[in-house]
């Protein structure tokens, strides 16, 4: 609903009809606070010239004036913060678990995306917080919608063959893709550059759980019948395996789908 930055800063406050007030880091592309207190949508908002304090106002004609403290504040501590909520509720849905895992994901980011290799290793290209949370988000939401979709499916052939043979209708959201044919569009729109980085942060963050890991193998088997994305199955296999190889040998379910890959890619060469 409005949007203003601190003078002479590129820090802003926005408000809006979630009924926040939220304080943000526009150079890093970070939530910095989020003040909870109006019961309705929040309107307008106006920042001192100094920054110090900020008044907002909401339709439920509620006028709010938020005054800065000389309190120190850390965001690692405040995203934590945010965790402990979805700690407690860890398990009961899968949509939690989610916001948790890339709290934490943003978390290792922070404190591992600029690190420097030691002397005379090779290392990835680093590259900024905002571009790889945004293609992880992306991997993270193709599987969870093609998930959601193969399930629809698997429903609509049960009904099917119990004779009720209503018309199966596919998700828009989808575009008239195949589950795995819309995981694979995610996939492709991350630079070929960046998709090693992505998917190594991605998984050893455990943004994804190693379930996830070999879902997205099972659907490299269907990709590679397209001659243009032998080269991306072939990186995504590699980053899984170096990732997860303690965990696929262990897998008695692994087995087939990494016997299948291996007569696909070694019939390639």
């Amino acid at each position: 609903m409005a949007v203003q930055f601190v003078r002479n800063t590129h820090y802003m406050f926005s408000v809006g009809k979630d009924r926040l007030v939220k304080y943000w880091d526009a150079d890093k592309f970070e939530l910095l606070l989020t003040l909870e207190g109006h019961h309705a949508d929040v309107w307008c908002l106006a920042v001192s010239d100094c920054g110090d304090f900020v008044v907002t106002g909401s339709h439920d004609r509620s006028i709010r004036c938020w005054d800065r403290t000389e309190e120190p504040f850390f965001i690692e501590s405040w995203i934590l913060f945010l965790c402990l909520p979805l700690l407690e509720c860890a398990g009961r849905k899968r949509e939690d678990w989610r916001k948790f895992s890339r709290l934490t994901l943003t978390i290792h980011l922070k404190t591992n995306i600029y690190q420097i290799p030691e002397e005379g290793a090779v290392a990835l290209a680093g590259k900024r917080n905002l571009e790889t949370l945004t293609a992880t988000d992306s991997i993270i939401d193709a599987l969870d919608v093609a998930e959601v979709e193969l399930k629809r499916i698997a429903e609509h052939e049960d009904e099917k063959a119990r004779g009720k043979v209503a018309e199966f209708q596919p998700n828009m959201i989808m575009l008239g893709l195949s589950p795995s044919d819309y995981v694979l569009r995610a996939l492709s729109y991350i630079s070929t550059n960046d998709l090693e980085q992505t998917l190594q942060k991605l998984f050893s963050a455990q943004a994804l759980p190693f379930s996830d890991a070999l879902k997205l193998l099972s659907y490299t088997k269907d990709w590679t019948s397209n001659p243009d994305k032998v080269e991306l199955v072939c990186r995504i296999v590699k980053v899984l395996l170096q990732i997860h190889h303690s965990q696929l040998i262990s897998t008695p379910s692994a087995r087939p789908v990494l016997a299948v890959l291996k007569e696909i890619i070694y019939a390639l060469q």
